[in-house]
């Protein structure tokens, strides 16, 4: 038999492109799981927006028309519903006839769509640098878990400016011209779609113009600056016509100011509401990979770390509110498809590869969570109900009392923010993660090096603390007594507990906020050895972490409207730390 060369490349290009498919297919089935996510956030608005244009060619229409056309927003227009202007409408625009004649489900094929195109884009400027099998797995990756799953069925700007992002990346690396010039133009229709994105869409058209420049392509030069100087007259236009300003189209909840890059950007990454290693924690694993592929000067990888550089400055300020985890990541997405490339590539040792098979099996859990409670994530609004309630042996392994929070959510609720507390997670968290993330760097350069065993050891190392933080037991009933007076719990053990984190659970949990419950709580522990005193003020939440120390007693001061009321009837389930539950015998 004579051994034929292009039979193997037809063969792996076969499996490529049926790995695509299965990827284009798996995208499209877990739909069936979300149908039904509740309408809520920013998405009333680009809907109300596509409607209106479709009726009237503005954005105006009453809100009482927009309540006959689509009956399930009667109860929101019935509360006082009011578009808020300077929303952005181009993804409104092109929704409009599907919203129209379709309703929500057309809207939200748009981002179906949107989330295909990503899928090609994505396999497709991995595999030259990857190989096909981790560029698919790397796709994977960033389509199936958080936070770009709920946002494949979700009618927000975010998945189309990912889409564009991807699509432009990809295509502005071609070595023809055609291609190129369709990368500068999706690149130059991001800043349309929200103005956030201004900053990706320059880069991106840079890339793609000293790509021409290096193929000393002269005509898609020239084509390339035409299309920009006709786009940047377009936005100009856009800019002035719907919002009456240049800088327009987006807001942000803090002022920007050096004093507050870490505390937002921390923020942005390790809250449990919106944060993204929160609810993908295998991100870390990316942002390794971004660093060890720079390292090798890797021109990907360096392109990646810019469209973030540029990405992460406008974007911290921001807050998601009420909308599904992790929000504002989703656009720059992509760049952690090509992380988690370089990170599978360079990854060395068992220890290391069960390290990062522990975060992402995290992230797949949380994504399962999803796809069986569709509607459960938007719950997180004063603690991580998902991981406390939600998520497996979550009697034996919870991080919910050891992340901290977004000062402007518990203000928005009445709640105190308890900065100090607040900024000691922070602090606590920033630390932690990096401290894995070193390791993970160093396991992937220096897997050659004069230590490899100890490299190959490191990142399971890291990640140790959080196990033994986070593995706790329920206490036992009959363990510790409850005293309610005024708006005073005592919790006493019969034996010193190493408590970690207290649930209480009054109905309803995902609700407790002011007037009918607490602002604050004044958290006092007294250690059992010297009977040692400390307070400190919390939030009030469904979970509330307790610093580590063997404690007899701990008391719950409420303040606020809702201290003497019906939290106290609520039931308190201490959580001490280790494998076994306290028992006290």
């Amino acid at each position: 038999m004579i051994f034929r060369p292009g039979k193997t490349v037809d063969h792996k290009n076969g499996l490529f492109f049926s790995g695509i498919i299965i990827l284009l297919l798996l995208t499209t089935v877990v739909q069936i799981c979300l149908i039904g996510m509740p309408v809520t956030g920013d998405e009333p608005e680009y809907i109300y927006r596509a409607l209106s244009f479709w009726r009237t060619g503005g954005f105006q229409m009453p809100t009482s028309e927009f309540a006959k056309e689509m009956p399930q927003f009667q109860a929101l227009v019935a509360s006082g519903f009011t578009p808020i202007s300077g929303h952005p409408v181009t993804m409104s625009i092109i929704a409009s006839p599907f919203t129209g004649l379709f309703g929500v489900a057309g809207a939200r094929g748009i981002s179906v769509l949107c989330a295909l195109t990503s899928v090609v884009s994505l396999a497709w400027m991995l595999r030259p640098v990857a190989g096909p099998v981790i560029a698919l797995l790397a796709t994977a990756f960033v389509m199936l878990t958080f936070p770009v799953l709920p946002y494949t069925h979700l009618f927000y700007t975010e998945l189309m400016m990912m889409a564009l992002l991807a699509a432009s990346w990809t295509c502005g690396r071609q070595n023809s011209t055609l291609p190129a010039l369709a990368g500068i133009l999706c690149a130059l229709l991001l800043p349309f779609v929200h103005i956030r994105a201004a900053l990706l869409s320059a880069t991106l058209v840079l890339f793609a113009l000293i790509h021409l420049w290096q193929r000393r392509d002269r005509n898609g030069l020239v084509a390339g600056a035409g299309l920009c100087a006709i786009a940047g007259g377009l936005f100009l236009w856009h800019q002035f016509a719907f919002y009456g300003h240049l800088v327009a189209g987006a807001s942000a909840s803090f002022q920007p100011s050096l004093n507050g890059v870490f505390d937002r950007l921390t923020v942005q990454l390790t809250e449990f509401r919106h944060g993204l290693l929160t609810v993908n924690p295998a991100c870390l694993l990316a942002f390794a990979g971004l660093i060890i592929g720079a390292w090798k000067r890797s021109s990907l990888a360096l392109q990646a770390i810019l469209l973030l550089a540029v990405y992460l400055p406008p974007m911290i300020w921001g807050t998601a509110s009420e909308s599904w985890p992790a929000r504002f990541w989703v656009p720059v997405m992509p760049t952690m498809a090509v992380g988690m490339a370089f990170w599978l590539r360079s990854v060395s040792g068992l220890p290391a590869r069960l390290a990062g098979g522990a975060l992402v099996l995290f992230a797949v859990l949380n994504s399962r969570i999803l796809l069986h409670h569709n509607s459960k994530f938007l719950e997180n609004r004063l603690g991580l109900l998902t991981g406390d309630e939600d998520f497996p042996f979550h009697d034996r392994f919870d991080v919910a009392g050891l992340l901290p929070w977004d000062s402007f959510d518990f203000a928005a609720f009445g709640i105190d923010p308890a900065s100090a507390l607040d900024e000691t997670l922070l602090i606590r968290a920033a630390l932690f993660w990096l401290a894995l993330l070193v390791a993970f760097v160093l396991n992937g350069l220096l897997r050659a090096g004069r230590f490899p065993k100890l490299t190959t050891w490191l990142p399971a190392l890291a990640l140790l603390p959080l196990l033994l933080a986070a593995t706790m037991r329920p206490v036992t009933a009959s363990a510790f007594v409850v005293t309610r007076q005024d708006s005073v719990v005592t919790l006493s053990f019969n034996c010193p507990a190493q408590v970690r984190l207290i649930r209480i659970s009054a109905p309803p949990r995902p609700q407790m906020i002011p007037p009918g419950f607490p602002a604050a709580l004044d958290i006092t522990t007294i250690r059992a050895a010297d009977g040692n005193q400390e307070t400190w003020r919390a939030p009030f939440a469904p979970v509330a972490g307790i610093p580590a120390g063997e404690y007899r007693t701990i008391r719950l001061t409420a303040s606020g409207s809702g201290a003497n009321g019906r939290w106290k009837n609520a039931a308190f389930t201490p959580l001490a730390t280790g494998l076994r539950r306290l028992r006290c015998h």
